[in-house]
């Protein structure tokens, strides 16, 4: 028996179902005299009508929920950036405080214990290297050779120790590595400071021999800084991941002397202050020339100051104008005059000059503070002219009020937004300021207490090797307590962004997808009620 052919079978159905709701149609017609096409077309009509008026009885509504809603995503979003911007501060103050003083410690001790180990190894090949009359020869030829070295050796390490971190970026073994690698610029920077210290004192001029050696330093600095390649270098270590090739570390090594640079600067202003205190205080009983010390360098301070903040604010002005004229660049070529002043100014950053003395004047700002504190506490407070001549436990009196004081200070200061650009360089020359003062503090008690060690010991066991044995052993100790210490401050950051992850996971942010339906729903409101 032959099956049906379905597919003969469909056309039939179809043309059957047609024809019946043609004649259902047709009947409705001659019984309600209404086409069924137009009911449904009116129905719709009706319909719609109906949700327009819906909606303008209730556009108010409807625009107050989405106001709210959208301010709920500007508030959340507003909290968030804020949380950001304190965790980003808080962070920053962090590595401040650990580059410019748990290194400046580090680069310190390092010098001393390198200084001591090359006057025993001269002192070995020559006679009469530790008399008294030799005193400033030696300091030079012991700091010198140590700048030799360190300046030869340190570029390579740096190259190469970041292949000996641990993969694990909050152990202890990566905050030891990473430590030390941030620690190795302030040792370079502080190698060459000794040098230029050592020579002034060694020249001992009144004046003119700090102004050669800062006059020739800045023009020397800047020049070098002004070859492309020596630019090029430093920018490609900045990259992220940074182009880190021995080549560029070597070529690098000119932005590591602004320490000695600044020192220089700071040489030449000095004098003045020191001048003026000289001829105000003659002749007067030791409370007065203190009280009058104190009062000289409060007003060097805020002269210094002043200067300093507006040579800064003037030179990030000058830089950010070049970065406009970068941009916008062909307009300015229409003007022949205003295009040869661009030229210029363009030219005139391009040599680094302003770059090199803005980075000194920095360092001249942080003693400065140092300065003024120190002036404060020892020779108004404790009666001592300087550091050196108070005991060891009134130095670390001053360590520690100061570390309390300016660390609460920077941390303050760091949350502070300013618009102005004098008020950027206060904040920025401030809080790089307060991190120095912190850590040459902390030198300064290291300092005095490990001389009181060597003193109290060589009244037993006079040793020529006492002084550098001492400093090595306070060099290895103190290392492994800035390494916990630089743990320590690793895990608080890791716990603060952790906390703030999970925050953010239990409480997420209004998604940027409400915020346009939002926008898409009033543009649609607005379009049914202007029907």
């Amino acid at each position: 028996m032959a099956m049906p052919n379905l597919n003969q079978m469909m056309p039939n159905a179809k043309e059957r179902a047609s024809k019946e709701k043609m004649q259902i149609e047709s009947e409705v017609f001659k019984l309600l005299k209404v086409n069924p096409r137009d009911v449904k077309q009116k129905l719709s009509v009706a319909d719609l009508k109906v949700h327009h008026e819906a909606l303008q009885d209730t556009q108010e509504e409807v625009e107050d929920h989405l106001l709210f809603i959208t301010s709920l995503q500007l508030l959340n979003q507003a909290m968030r950036n804020r949380d950001l911007k304190k965790l980003r501060a808080q962070e920053s103050v962090m590595q401040m405080f650990i580059t410019k003083c748990l290194c400046t410690i580090f680069a310190w001790l390092l010098s001393a214990v390198a200084y001591q180990l090359i006057v025993r190894v001269l002192s070995a090949m020559f006679e009469g290297v530790e008399d008294a009359d030799q005193q400033q020869v030696r300091q030079l030829m012991g700091y010198t050779i140590y700048a030799v070295i360190t300046w030869t050796l340190v570029p390579i390490l740096q190259h190469f120790v970041g292949e000996i971190d641990s993969d694990d970026h909050y152990s202890r073994a990566h905050a030891a590595v990473d430590l030390l690698a941030k620690a190795m610029p302030m040792i370079l920077a502080w190698a060459f400071k000794d040098v230029v210290q050592t020579f002034l004192a060694w020249t001992d001029q009144p004046l003119w021999d700090e102004i050669i050696v800062a006059v020739v330093l800045v023009i020397s600095v800047s020049a070098i800084s002004h070859i492309p390649r020596v630019g090029r270098a430093k920018k490609e270590l900045a990259e992220h991941p940074p182009i880190d090739t021995i080549a560029n570390r070597y070529l690098s090594l000119p932005y590591n002397s602004l320490l000695g640079v600044g020192y220089a600067i700071n040489q030449v202003a000095v004098y003045f202050v020191q001048l003026i205190s000289h001829a105000t205080s003659s002749k007067l009983p030791d409370g007065a020339v203190n009280i009058l010390e104190v009062m000289v360098q409060i007003l060097y301070f805020g002269l210094m100051s002043i200067v300093v903040i507006r040579i800064d604010a003037a030179y990030h002005r000058r830089r950010l104008r070049k970065q406009r004229l970068e941009k916008d660049g062909e307009e300015f070529e229409q003007d022949l005059k205003e295009a040869e002043l661009t030229k210029f100014e363009m030219e005139l950053l391009a040599s680094n000059l302003g770059d090199t003395v803005t980075h000194s004047l920095a360092f001249v700002y942080g003693w400065g503070v140092s300065d003024t504190l120190r002036v404060i506490y020892y020779p108004f407070f404790m009666g001592c002219d300087t550091y050196k001549v108070c005991s060891y436990q009134q130095t670390w009196y001053f360590g520690i009020i100061v570390t309390a004081v300016l660390g609460s200070y920077i941390k303050t200061l760091s949350l502070q937004e300013y618009r102005r650009p004098e008020s950027k360089s206060y904040r920025t020359l401030m809080i790089n300021a307060m991190s120095l003062t912190v850590g040459w503090a902390w030198m300064n008690v290291c300092e005095v207490t490990s001389n009181f060690f060597v003193d109290q010991w060589n009244s037993v066991h006079p040793s020529v090797w006492t002084k550098t044995f001492t400093y090595l052993i306070l060099l290895v100790f103190l290392y492994a307590v800035m390494v916990e210490i630089y743990y320590q401050i690793l895990d608080e950051l890791r716990y603060i962004k952790r906390e703030r992850n999970e925050f953010h996971a239990a409480y997420p942010a209004v998604p940027d997808s409400i915020r346009q339906y939002d926008l898409e729903q009033r543009r649609e409101i607005s379009g049914l009620t202007g029907l």
